[in-house]
């Protein structure tokens, strides 16, 4: 599984929150926080599992490549979920990983 957040113009990339499904806030990302997100998953390249399973969103990261597709990252508490043209990929993650990539979002642990 492999997923760069990186490599467009920050307006390609949408932060999105929920709450239970609703969502509740929407952010546009920098290229810096783009770039620490690819890098969160360099370092996490290992462990990433084929998913069927359908998630309502948590916090939500978007990524419209140049050639009309979307790629997403979506954060929960204790996994993380990657998904592209129906393909979609879990791992499970620490809460300090998940405190890790949230604050390189910009977010509150909690948030």
């Amino acid at each position: 599984m492999e997923a760069r957040f990186d490599h467009l113009a920050e307006k390609a990339v949408r932060l999105a929150r929920f709450d239970h499904g609703a969502l509740i806030q929407r952010l546009p990302l920098t290229l810096e926080q783009c770039h620490a997100v690819s890098t969160w998953l360099d370092l996490h390249r290992p462990g990433w599992s084929s998913s069927p399973v359908t998630f309502a969103p948590a916090v939500l990261v978007s990524l419209r490549h140049e050639d009309s597709t979307t790629t997403t990252l979506d954060v929960f508490p204790t996994f993380v979920v990657v998904a592209h043209e129906g393909s979609q990929f879990t791992r499970n993650v620490s809460a300090k990983d998940t405190t890790e990539l949230k604050r390189l979002l910009g977010l509150p642990s909690d948030g």
